[in-house]
């Protein structure tokens, strides 16, 4: 439960970022269309860093030696 109330925050938050950051407006269809980009760009860009770190995570040697 605590895994997904942290995640609406996230959610949450992270919207409110992007709306004020862009002085966007809820109630504006074409602002919400920015937004929706904006969103779905930022949540890409976490995917895709998260793969990159995953995959130098497993390259590097975790056996002691």
């Amino acid at each position: 439960m605590k895994i997904f109330i942290f995640l609406f925050m996230i959610l949450i938050i992270s919207s409110l970022i992007i709306l004020e950051s862009n002085n966007l407006q809820i109630t504006d269809k074409n602002d919400m269309k920015t937004f929706s980009e904006k969103y779905t760009n930022w949540a890409d860009e976490i995917y895709t860093n998260l793969q990159n770190i995953t995959g130098q995570a497993i390259k590097l040697n975790w056996l002691p030696g």
